[in-house]
């Protein structure tokens, strides 16, 4: 009887890469000379989780850098949505 190869991606090592990258990546060293496809599968996962978190705090860090300085800047006064514009003409 010839042994089963059951090596072929994998979605539950992708999305465990993806959610916790560290253990992706040490999925993939741990299983990339018996599973390569099933490696390949949690390497994606991670390397697509790592580059999204450093995507989403950069974002964050902008958004919040730029809410600050709209509160910290003392010429800042938001709009009065009570006063109607004068129409052009």
């Amino acid at each position: 009887m010839a042994p089963i190869n059951d090596d072929a991606p994998n979605t539950g090592y992708a999305l465990l890469g993806f959610f916790i990258p560290i253990v992706g990546l040490i999925l993939y060293f741990v299983e990339k000379s018996r599973k390569p496809m099933k490696a390949m599968s949690a390497l994606k996962g991670a390397a697509t989780g790592f580059i999204l978190s450093f995507v989403g705090m950069f974002l964050v860090i902008v958004l919040l850098s730029i809410l600050g300085n709209r509160v910290r800047n003392p010429s800042y006064r938001p709009p009065n949505p009570n006063q109607i514009s004068p129409a052009s003409p």
